[in-house]
């Protein structure tokens, strides 16, 4: 069983789109953003499809893993334990022969397409762009170019000869991974759950978004929502 080293925080109360907006917008040249991934950045979760593309066989091996077993323990049993198991599994394919077959799925995760908008236009500004997931680094690698989201960086899960790379970025792991590298605390951090609640609690202004599934602005540009947040205050 893997545990967390302390009781996640509380989070903050869910920010709407236009406010989030505003927040990215503040944010000056040279300071840091951090975002999770997984139902922050997209609708879905890129660990997933890499345990429902492995249970299909090549690249991976037969009976690789049965996905029926990882959601049980993502849902009810070992949260965190259950993060490393995908990122292991990635692991045991050649990485260029499970990103050609990783390729349809990630199409199917659909980018919040007005956060992209302005995390992209953040970076443009100066802004440096982070992502912290506790799914595998490489997927979340794969997704983020796959969908055309410019980064100084991600953290994700990373695995060496068949073992973690530790801390792992899940729940207080986000924060320490993000203070192993050094990096300075960030203006703006941005996240969808309780697992994300201590990187959110790390920065100068943490924002819970609602699951970008959820989200009816979801494949909205950003003047769409600060229209519809407009004509909502009118």
């Amino acid at each position: 069983m893997t545990t967390t080293a302390a009781p996640l925080p509380a989070l903050p109360p869910v920010a709407d789109a236009a406010a989030i907006i505003a927040a990215l917008r503040a944010v000056p040249p040279g300071a840091l953003v951090a975002t999770d991934a997984d139902e922050t950045l997209w609708a879905g979760d890129v660990g997933d499809e890499v345990m429902r593309t492995a249970e299909r066989g090549a690249p991976w091996s037969a009976d690789c893993v049965q996905f029926a077993d990882y959601e049980r323990e993502m849902a009810h049993g070992d949260y965190q334990g259950a993060c490393r198991w995908s990122a292991r599994v990635l692991a045991e394919a050649d990485a260029e022969r499970a990103r050609e077959a990783l390729l349809p799925a990630l199409d199917g995760v659909a980018p919040r397409r007005w956060l992209f908008d302005e995390l992209n236009a953040a970076t443009d500004r100066g802004v440096q762009v982070w992502v912290v997931s506790a799914s595998p680094r490489p997927v979340v690698a794969w997704g983020v170019e796959h969908h055309g989201l410019r980064t100084a960086g991600i953290i994700g899960i990373g695995v060496t000869r068949g073992q973690v790379q530790e801390p792992a970025p899940v729940g207080w792991g986000k924060v320490a991974a993000w203070q192993r590298l050094g990096l300075p605390k960030p203006a703006v951090a941005l996240g969808d759950s309780a697992w994300d609640g201590p990187l959110l609690a790390m920065a100068e202004r943490g924002m819970l978004l609602t699951k970008a599934s959820r989200d009816p602005f979801a494949d909205q540009d950003a003047a769409a929502v600060l229209q519809a947040a407009t004509d909502g205050n009118g």
